[in-house]
């Protein structure tokens, strides 16, 4: 299951479409993996992020449910179609919620994703793209500025599948054999904390990232 999702991102738009089109949930995965990401951010814009986050789960229902076979192909992107369907889901949930009660709405049946403009999902996936470059470039410039140890075990951990290196991979890298455990875990909870605290300066976290509810 963990080597699946590199697999799922290298689909294009037509490979996706045909498994989708075959019921194959691979096909809904990676609609959502690759299209997914621009989709929330778009909603959460117009919508709020509560109401972007359900109405992507009830976009990608519809569309594993009843929809796929609707999409056209050569007649407006699969992002841009993927939108407006998610677009039509949040308006439901916001007059549900004026209510007090979830609306649910049919998709208008008559639309045509010829007629779909591209523009919104295009914008937001290029802001999306800039935005993820910088935050790429800030968090750099964190880890550079970090005493060498904790700098050196951010670097291994980046680089360790599960996120968290090993001891002896740590200790190689340091060229220090010797190096204890508390002292490497002291140097990680330490540069943690000090990128969370940047990131949350930056306005990349919200103010209250990483604290402990209590209870």
């Amino acid at each position: 299951m963990a080597d699946e999702s590199p697999t799922v991102k290298k689909l294009d738009d037509a490979e996706i479409v045909k498994k989708l089109k075959a019921s194959d949930p691979e096909g809904l995965r990676a609609l959502l993996e690759i299209h997914g990401p621009t989709v929330r951010a778009a909603l959460g814009k117009r919508h709020g992020y509560h109401v972007a986050a359900e109405a992507l789960n009830r976009a990608a229902m519809l569309v594993w449910v009843d929809f796929a076979t609707k999409f056209t192909e050569g007649m407006g992107s699969l992002g841009g179609w993927f939108l407006r369907i998610a677009q039509n889901k949040a308006i439901d949930i916001r007059r549900g919620e004026k209510r007090k009660k979830f609306v649910q709405l049919d998709y208008d049946p008559s639309y045509d994703p010829s007629k779909c403009d591209d523009t919104a999902y295009q914008e937001e996936k290029a802001e999306d793209g800039q935005r993820r470059e910088r935050r790429r470039q800030d968090t750099r410039a964190i880890i550079d500025k970090l005493p060498r140890v904790q700098r050196i075990v951010t670097e291994c951990d980046s680089l360790d599948p599960n996120g968290e290196a090993s001891i002896e991979v740590i200790r190689a890298t340091l060229n220090n054999p010797t190096a204890s455990n508390g002292s490497i875990y002291t140097a990680r909870c330490k540069a943690r904390k000090t990128i969370c605290a940047e990131m949350i300066r930056l306005g990349y976290y919200p103010s209250n990232a990483g604290r402990r509810k209590n209870g």
